[in-house]
């Protein structure tokens, strides 16, 4: 997660989600794009999913916690704390992003 928000420090200005500045422009005109758009996301929350399902195979999560549901929540958040530190040109944004992220997961931890 610090990472995500050292890499929108670094920029002149905040670049946000490229995903999702590309699906804002293509996504209702090319079918194509979209789906390869989404394709980028699933990837994505995909690879959250895994290393949540991991932490809960070794039991570290609580019983009833839902790695893909946490993996979904994550990307919802992160996206946007990506979209608000675009439009806001504002990292802090992004750090409030993250660290709510920290507060959901740490919330399911065992």
């Amino acid at each position: 997660l610090n990472a995500i928000v050292d890499l929108q420090r670094q920029q002149l200005h905040p670049a946000g989600c490229p995903i999702a500045s590309l699906a804002g422009q293509l996504a209702d005109h090319d079918e194509q794009a979209r789906l390869i758009l989404a394709d980028g996301m699933d990837r994505w929350e995909e690879g959250l999913r895994t290393g949540l399902e991991a932490m809960a195979a070794r039991g570290e999560l609580k019983p009833d916690a839902s790695p893909a549901l946490l993996a979904t929540q994550t990307l919802t958040i992160l996206q946007g704390g990506l979209v608000l530190t675009k439009v806001r040109g504002d990292v802090a944004q992004m750090r409030l992003a993250a660290d709510t992220v920290l507060t959901l997961i740490n919330e399911a931890l065992a």
